[in-house]
């Protein structure tokens, strides 16, 4: 196995990614069949294409909103049948597709909701390459949750409008709600009773969106 794997690693970028897109194909079918373990396989073992790509010299690739847009399908899909473990897993890979290394998830069986301080959510947004869909992440002492959220306009437009109207001088008291109730509620209506702070992970278009406002 440790020659196979070092055969693997060896391979040409090109050969990394055909790799990767086929790899993508299995945790799709392995979910509809009912089985999310072995689609979990599949997505580390996607993710680790990425990176070895990523460590490819000079390689560069950009995919495309379509393809990225299937990810976060599968996201929704996973995070509907209570697999949140799942679809962090697809984070992950999504954010190795965008050449981010998480060091400190790298790991997710390594998750010891101990760690997350009292009281605390640690929360997270990913937003697809449209900003059509968004997932809402979440670790708490009690574990993990993904919820996806319904997004009726796009959401990088109304980060950007909210952010430009910030830097013009307005507080954009309509904007800001109007993200708060679909960025905040669907979150608190879900989280644990004791917690009383929230920790944000900003990404993607919600880089630009001023949480302390």
């Amino acid at each position: 196995i440790t020659m196979l794997d070092a055969s693997i690693a060896g391979l040409p970028a090109t050969a990394h990614l055909a790799l990767h897109e086929r790899l993508l194909r299995l945790p799709e079918a392995y979910i509809v069949m009912g089985q999310p373990d072995s689609a979990d396989v599949m997505l580390d073992r996607a993710r680790v294409e990425m990176l070895l790509l990523a460590d490819s010299t000079g390689w560069e690739t950009v995919f495309d909103t379509a393809s990225d847009e299937r990810l976060m399908k599968l996201m929704e899909r996973v995070a509907t049948a209570g697999r949140p473990v799942t679809a962090f897993r697809i984070q992950l890979l999504r954010e190795a597709r965008g050449g981010h290394r998480g060091e400190a998830l790298d790991t997710l069986s390594a998750f010891d909701p101990a760690r997350v301080p009292e009281h605390t959510a640690l929360v997270a947004y990913a937003v697809s390459a449209s900003g059509q869909r968004v997932m809402l992440l979440v670790a708490t002492r009690s574990g993990l949750r993904a919820v996806p959220l319904n997004i009726s306009d796009s959401l990088a437009g109304q980060v950007a409008h909210l952010w430009m109207a910030l830097a013009a001088g307005s507080d954009a008291p309509r904007d800001a709600a109007s993200l708060s109730n679909q960025l905040l509620l669907p979150m608190l209506e879900r989280l644990p009773r004791d917690i009383t702070h929230l920790a944000f992970v900003p990404g993607g278009p919600l880089r630009a969106l001023p949480f302390h406002v």
